[in-house]
C-alpha cells in the first residue's frame, strides 16, 4: 500500500531528500571547478522483497537512514514479465549503509531534512490520459519521519502550489536548508529552467504567506502584500522579492537549461552548491556549480558528469538523481537512474 493517499486519477510523486547542512564549514568555495572520475562501477538495486519492479528515484538522509523513493511500483508472480499481483504509485526503501544497491522496502519523491528526525518534500500530483500523456496538477507538502522500523509519511498541506492554476510548481526540483541564511530554499522547475524561492523554516507550511499573483489584479495584490507579511520571497535575477516570477520565462532563472530530473544541494567538499541533473535522452548526468557560493549563483556552465547506457526494452534512461547524504563528506556522490523502464541502477562519482 502506498504511503501517500490514494487518488482517483493516476498519481506520480517524487521526493528530493537532501541532508540538512547543520554544523558545516560555509567558508568561500574551494577546489573549483570540480574534478572527478567517470564512475566507480555500475550496480543494479535489489530489494529485500522479491519480484519488485519500478521507476523513479530520489532521496536523502533523515535520522541516520538513507532513503530512496520510487514512482510506479509493481510486484509480479515471477519475473519482469510475470503476472502483476500488486501496484502502488509510490514506494519507499532504506539503502544499506555499506552497499546502497541493497534496499529494504517499506512502501517516492526528493527530501530535505529539517531536523534530525524529520524531512519534508513537495509531492507533485499528475493526471494521465489513455495515451499516457500527462501534466502536473498541483503539489502537496509532505513530512517524513524515518524510524528504525520504517518511515511514516504525512500530507500536511494537501494543495500547496498549482500548475493548473498558472503557478510555478515550487518544490518540483526539491529544496534545501541554506547554510548561509538558515532559510529553506525551494526550487521550481519549468520549461525554461530552475528558479528559487526562500522562506523562514518556521513559515514554510503557510500557503497564505505567498502572494496570489495569478488571480489578483494589481490593486488587490498590492493590498494583499501590504496586509500579509511576505514570508515567501522569490529570486527575480537581482534580488529576492515577494512577487513570484512568471512561469516558463527565463527571467529569475538561476539555471537555464532543459532539465528532466535532478537535485540541487550543498557540497561540503567544495563549500558551494552543486546541481546534478539529466537533460537529454538516452540519459546523461550533467553538473553545474555555484561559482560564488550563493544558491542564486553565479552558476557555471554544464559539464558531463556521467553518461548512462540505455536498455533494450526502453531505449533511454530517466529519473536521474544524486544522493549527497550517502557520503556527508561530499568526497563521493552516489547517482541513480531508471534503466530499461523499471530497474534502478547506481554508480558512485569520486571527486578529487
Amino acid at each position: 500500500m502506498s504511503l501517500l493517499n490514494k487518488f482517483h486519477n493516476v498519481i506520480r510523486s517524487r521526493v528530493d531528500v537532501i541532508a540538512s547542512p547543520l554544523n558545516i564549514d560555509i567558508g568561500p568555495p574551494i577546489d573549483l571547478p570540480p574534478k572527478f572520475d567517470k564512475g566507480n562501477g555500475i550496480s543494479t538495486a535489489e530489494s529485500n522483497v522479491p519480484n519488485v519492479y519500478r521507476d523513479g528515484g530520489g532521496g536523502g538522509k533523515v535520522n541516520g537512514h538513507n532513503i530512496i523513493m520510487f514512482s510506479d511500483t509493481t510486484t509480479t508472480k515471477g519475473g519482469q514479465e510475470g503476472q502483476m499481483i500488486g501496484f502502488t504509485c509510490n514506494s519507499i526503501a532504506y539503502m544499506d549503509p555499506k552497499d546502497p544497491s541493497k534496499l529494504m522496502d517499506f512502501g517516492d519523491a526528493n527530501l530535505t531534512a529539517i531536523d534530525k528526525t524529520t524531512g519534508i518534500f513537495f509531492a507533485p500530483t499528475a493526471v494521465f490520459t489513455k495515451n499516457i500523456t500527462g501534466y502536473d496538477l498541483y503539489n502537496s507538502l509532505m513530512t517524513i519521519k524515518a524510524h528504525d522500523s520504517g518511515p511514516v509519511v504525512e500530507r500536511v498541506v494537501p494543495r500547496m502550489f498549482s500548475e493548473r492554476d498558472g503557478e510555478i510548481n515550487w518544490g518540483k526540483f526539491g529544496s534545501l536548508l541554506n547554510p548561509h541564511t538558515n532559510m529553506l530554499n525551494v526550487f521550481g522547475k519549468d520549461k525554461s529552467g530552475i528558479k528559487v524561492a526562500q522562506v523562514p523554516l518556521a513559515d514554510f507550511k503557510d500557503r497564505s504567506k505567498v502572494p496570489d499573483v495569478v488571480h489578483c489584479s494589481l490593486l488587490p495584490l498590492l493590498l494583499q502584500m501590504a496586509n500579509t507579511p511576505a514570508q515567501w520571497t522569490f529570486w527575480n535575477g537581482s534580488s529576492f522579492t515577494p512577487t513570484p516570477p512568471a512561469r516558463d520565462q527565463p527571467r529569475g532563472n538561476i539555471i537555464t537549461d532543459g532539465i528532466a530530473a535532478g537535485d540541487l544541494f550543498w557540497s561540503p567538499h567544495f563549500r558551494t552548491f552543486l546541481c546534478v541533473y539529466f537533460n537529454t535522452f538516452p540519459g546523461t548526468f550533467r553538473l553545474r556549480y555555484s561559482r560564488d557560493g550563493r544558491v542564486e549563483g553565479k552558476w557555471s556552465d554544464a559539464v558531463e558528469l556521467f553518461d548512462t547506457t540505455p536498455g533494450k526494452k526502453v531505449p533511454y534512461n530517466f529519473a536521474g538523481h544524486a544522493y549527497p547524504g550517502y557520503d556527508e563528506s561530499g568526497k563521493t556522490l552516489l547517482l541513480s537512474w531508471t534503466y530499461d523502464g523499471n530497474w534502478t541502477r547506481m554508480t558512485r562519482i569520486t571527486f578529487e
